[in-house]
């Protein structure tokens, strides 16, 4: 789905998000580690494309253009930026989410039909029950939950970016569970959380910004062929001339005698 080559930026005074690569499957949840939040904000921004990386590139099934990253990721709950302001309602965040989305689009991916009225969307999702509760008075798995699905809603998104949902003080069994909820193959939704630490434990894959991806190791050689190998070199015959283990290294089979340098002199 998505190949990060490399992907770096400076902002005025320091490199904030140093050389990363990984690659995302469709369905899959990643955790990118990243330990500032400005550089946060710019993976995150960068990742959706909303931003250019300073060096490097991403391929968006395997195509590297940035309007088409742009209309297949979202980036969600970033502060300042995406995130919603303290005093609106569910109700109105919904309402707000669901008038951005594109009136047509081509969505070889989606097959669900996704409400497009406020009322409805929250009815099928039970949302219904906290419409006028301001959306920083939910509890923070409910509005991860609540701000990812309504990035989905727009039905060309495939991949969303969260911004830093650890900043929620949650725990990192209760991240990782909240987050693993939300990515579904079988739509080919798939997520990139990028946190400051990922779960310790976690079952999903953990890239560190800066640090080499990870290569599978191959596979080990079979014993059994190495135990062939050693008793056919034992069984091969020695070569012609080759010391024996008792023999001098130095000596030689052959009889003839040479003079020595001091004889000539």
């Amino acid at each position: 789905m998505l190949d990060v080559r490399s992907m770096s930026f400076h902002d005025r005074h320091a490199l904030i998000v140093p050389p990363t690569s990984f690659r995302i499957a469709a369905g899959e949840l990643v955790f990118l580690e990243i330990p500032t939040p400005a550089g946060r904000t710019a993976a995150s921004l960068i990742l959706s494309g909303r931003m250019a990386p300073e060096d490097g590139e991403l391929l968006l099934d395997d195509e590297p253009g940035l309007r088409a990253r742009r209309r297949a990721a979202a980036v969600v709950d970033a502060e300042g930026i995406t995130s919603p302001e303290h005093f609106m309602s569910v109700r109105r965040v919904v309402a707000e989410s669901l008038g951005l989305r594109p009136l047509r689009a081509r969505l070889p991916h989606r097959r669900d039909r996704i409400p497009s009225s406020p009322r409805a969307w929250m009815q099928a999702h039970d949302w219904s029950g906290v419409a006028g509760d301001h959306v920083d008075a939910l509890p923070a798995p409910e509005r991860i939950e609540l701000l990812t699905l309504l990035a989905f809603a727009d039905p060309q998104v495939r991949l969303a970016v969260l911004d830093s949902p650890d900043r929620h003080d949650l725990t990192g069994e209760t991240l990782e569970d909240t987050l693993a909820a939300l990515v579904d193959e079988e739509s080919a939704t798939s997520l990139i959380a990028v946190v400051d630490r990922a779960p310790a434990g976690t079952d999903h894959r953990v890239v560190s910004a800066g640090e080499p991806p990870v290569e599978c190791p191959q596979d080990p050689e079979d014993p059994d062929d190495a135990d062939a190998d050693d008793a056919d070199d034992a069984d091969a015959p020695a070569p012609e001339n080759a010391p024996t283990p008792d023999s001098d290294p130095g000596s030689t089979t052959d009889d003839t005698t040479h003079d020595s340098p001091a004889e000539d002199r």
